[in-house]
C-alpha cells in the first residue's frame, strides 16, 4: 500500500530543488567571474601565474565554497525537514487511526477501573465503620473493668 506525501513534505521538497538550484546558478556565476578577471588581468598583460596566485584564494575558493555551504547546507536541511515531516505525518496517521477505534474498549475499562474504586472505597468506609464500633467495645469494656476493680 502506497501512501500520499503530506502536502507540507511536498513544499519543503520544492523549496529544497530550488534553494539547490540557485545555489548551482550562484557557483556557475562565480567561476565564470574568476575566468572573465583572470581574462581581464591578461588581457591587461599580468601573467597567468600570478593573476591566479592572487585570485584563486581571493576569490575562487570563496566563490565555490559560499553556494557549497550556504545554498547547498540550506537545501539539505529543507530536504531532511521534509523526509521527517512525511515520516511524523504518516507515524501521526496511523496512531490516530488506532485510537479512534479503541475508545469504546477504553471507555470500558475506565468504568471498570472506576467500579473497582468505588467498591474499594465502599469496603474501606465499612471497615472503618467496624474498626470504630470495635475501639467503642473496646473502651466500654475496659471502663467496665475500671468500674470492678475495687478501690483500695
Amino acid at each position: 500500500m502506497k501512501t500520499k506525501m503530506s502536502k507540507s513534505s511536498i513544499v519543503f521538497f520544492i523549496a529544497a530543488a530550488f534553494v539547490a538550484v540557485v545555489g548551482t546558478s550562484l557557483l556557475i556565476n562565480n567561476i565564470l567571474l574568476y575566468s572573465d578577471n583572470v581574462t581581464m588581468y591578461v588581457s591587461q598583460g599580468y601573467s597567468v601565474e600570478t593573476v591566479n596566485a592572487q585570485l584563486l584564494p581571493a576569490q575562487l575558493i570563496p566563490g565555490v565554497l559560499e553556494p557549497i555551504g550556504v545554498m547547498y547546507g540550506i537545501a539539505f536541511v529543507l530536504a531532511a525537514a521534509g523526509v521527517l515531516n512525511n515520516k511524523l505525518s504518516k507515524v501521526l496517521e496511523l496512531s490516530a487511526v488506532p485510537a479512534a477505534s479503541a475508545l469504546p474498549e477504553a471507555e470500558a475499562e475506565v468504568e471498570e477501573v472506576t467500579e473497582a474504586v468505588e467498591a474499594e472505597e465502599e469496603a474501606a468506609v465499612e471497615n472503618e465503620t467496624e474498626a470504630e464500633a470495635a475501639v467503642e467495645t473496646i473502651v466500654e469494656e475496659a471502663e467496665k473493668k475500671e468500674d470492678e476493680v475495687p478501690a483500695v
